[in-house]
């Protein structure tokens, strides 16, 4: 019997930008019923001429694939072909737009490609973004048999496996609570424990985790690494490069909706750093209606700079930097609290930022720029990763958050090679402080 659990073969989808599905109305449609025997046959005797007729490489699910496509179309994912065997675990990885969430939306049916297909052997259990498969008008106990029903468990196995789910969500006293009042990190909680517990041949898991807190990321990464040692199969999207390096057993690197490569973890990480190199300095969204962000606030532009210079992206370590945000208010009724988050090229964390300073009174409607000022040396050189997002309290709601966002390069300068003592190897570390040394006789 073969080890394989998923088998992709040219892979792809695409969507139609700006159009509709055409509107039908249920006469037209009893109609066309009427008549499909008599087309059917019709196509006996009169097959089609178009030269686009027999093209290759349609799509086995979903309609046509390649034919007839125009300057509104957009491929989101295409050509992908891989194989995945059985107790492995994948980490997905690409920037923002490379295919990821199509990838393993497809991969869990949630939608059919356009072409090529994709053989799946087991039960899937997916967690592509908070609230997914969640009724939100159902009790947190009514949707863990719903999502266990959709995974075609029964409800003596559901039961059999419901105390773990609730002991590992932690939320025992709001199980009989509708989940349209939960916060996004309730309903990460509770969708993760569905999704992990009710053993699922393959697990399929989007960046979704980032919503939980610290404690509760760590918790699912064991999980995870628990279900992939018990045999069953993962797919993990992030944007966490230690998270990858440390529970995947291979990686995949999407860009732009292709598939760059497919091995060993530590390969595919360096060739996403060799990408990366190239990111942005400064982003730019001149329309509000496609700019990042939502009613109430969208982003429109970021960027670094020092005193003598804007629109940076090299910075001397003993150089301060600020990195500014500026976004369009389009309502007044929320506090919004401005977030600034740096990263190093591995995805660990440097720093969290959030202005404290905008925590207490409503912005009114316009357009505002805010600056994080970073002081030197601090930093140790290197690329840096910096996000940005928007985000209130009480609820707890996330307005934009731009991921990746711009790149820096750290550059060693005079400064750090005094302070290396003579010492030229690397030196670890995220942060190079100027550190205060003072030596006495004891």
């Amino acid at each position: 019997m073969s080890d394989i659990a998923i088998e992709v073969e040219d892979l792809g989808k695409r969507y139609r930008l700006g159009a509709s599905a055409p509107y039908h109305r249920l006469s037209e449609a009893m109609v066309g019923l009427t008549t499909l025997p008599f087309r059917a046959t019709r196509k006996l005797f009169h097959p089609p001429t178009s030269p686009m007729a027999n093209t290759p490489g349609t799509a086995s699910r979903g309609g046509n694939a390649t034919s007839g496509a125009s300057a509104s179309d957009l491929w989101a994912l295409r050509h992908v072909s891989f194989q995945l065997k059985e107790g492995e675990v994948l980490g997905v990885i690409g920037r923002n737009g490379s295919g990821k969430s199509t990838l393993l939306k497809l991969l869990s049916r949630v939608t059919e490609p356009t072409e090529g297909h994709a053989n799946i052997r087991g039960r899937v259990g997916s967690l592509l973004e908070v609230g997914t498969g969640f009724h939100p008008e159902l009790t947190g106990r009514e949707n863990i048999f719903l999502n266990g029903a959709i995974l075609g468990m029964t409800p003596a196995d559901i039961r059999k496996r419901f105390d773990e789910i609730v002991a590992f969500s932690e939320l025992e006293k709001f199980l009989d609570t509708p989940v349209k009042r939960y916060s996004s990190g309730m309903y990460t909680r509770l969708a993760f424990a569905v999704a992990a517990h009710l053993e699922p041949d393959i697990l399929v898991v989007d960046e979704v985790l980032a919503v939980g807190d610290l404690a509760f990321q760590k918790k699912c990464l064991g999980k995870m690494s628990e279900v992939s040692r018990t045999g069953r199969t993962v797919l993990f999207v992030s944007h966490n490069m230690t998270a990858v390096q440390t529970l995947c057993t291979s990686a995949m690197l999407l860009d732009a909706g292709e598939l760059i490569c497919v091995g060993k973890v530590g390969t595919t990480i360096g060739r996403y750093r060799d990408n990366m190199d190239d990111q942005y300095a400064v982003r730019r969204w001149n329309d509000d209606d496609s700019a990042p962000g939502d009613d109430v606030v969208r982003i429109l532009s970021m960027d670094a700079g020092t005193d003598d210079q804007s629109c940076v992206s090299t910075i001397e370590q003993c150089t301060p930097f600020h990195v500014a945000m500026t976004y369009r208010v389009f309502q007044s009724s929320c506090i919004l609290i401005p977030n600034i988050h740096l990263y190093t090229a591995d995805g660990v964390c440097i720093s969290t930022a959030i202005d404290h300073q905008s925590s207490s009174i409503p912005k009114q409607p316009g357009v505002y720029k805010t600056i994080l000022h970073i002081p030197a040396p601090l930093i140790s050189p290197g690329i840096i990763h910096v996000n940005a997002a928007m985000t209130t309290f009480a609820p707890w709601v996330v307005h934009f958050h731009i991921t990746p966002g711009i790149s820096l390069t750290i550059a060693e300068d005079q400064h750090g090679l005094t302070n290396r003592a003579g010492y030229t190897g690397m030196l670890p570390g995220v942060v190079l402080p100027n550190y205060q040394w003072a030596t006495t006789p004891a």
